[in-house]
């Protein structure tokens, strides 16, 4: 544990909030669905909260450019970084890129290797011992463009 932490733009660090989509609970990343009707979820916004891009549009431009998540793209990114390996060596997707449906079985690895909230939760007898004197605080910005 830290004494504190000041993160400005962070990669995501509880995965409930991936974006705008809850892995643990949303059954696919591209599209939120209504009582009545879906929408198109949000992925970038310009200075004024306007959509230019939806998570749809994001992930099929990272698509575009390199499959198995070799496009460079910051939701490639994230992949790599956080998610196991696949049968074929490639990162396991979180979600399929063309259909948006979520993966709950890399969403649980993610949350068991990755999400601070889980993990703090987890294993809060060691943690919480060995930092009980020196952490102190946590600030995380809440808007960013993506």
């Amino acid at each position: 544990m830290y004494n504190g932490a000041f993160a400005a733009c962070p990669d995501p660090i509880d995965f409930r909030a991936y974006t705008l989509i809850n892995l643990y609970k949303d059954p696919n990343a591209y599209v939120l669905k209504g009582e009545a009707s879906s929408v198109e979820r949000p992925a970038f916004r310009n200075y004024l909260g306007e959509v230019f891009a939806t998570q749809r549009d994001a992930n099929y431009a990272e698509l575009a450019q390199g499959d198995h998540s070799r496009s460079g793209g910051q939701y490639d990114i994230w992949q790599a970084v956080f998610g196991p390996a696949g049968t074929d060596g490639y990162p396991k997707p979180i979600f399929d890129k063309v259909t948006g449906v979520i993966d709950p079985s890399v969403a649980a690895y993610w949350r068991d290797h990755y999400d601070l909230s889980h993990i703090i939760e987890r294993d809060w007898a060691t943690l919480g011992r060995s930092s009980r004197a020196r952490f102190t605080s946590m600030w995380v910005t809440v808007t960013t463009t993506i």
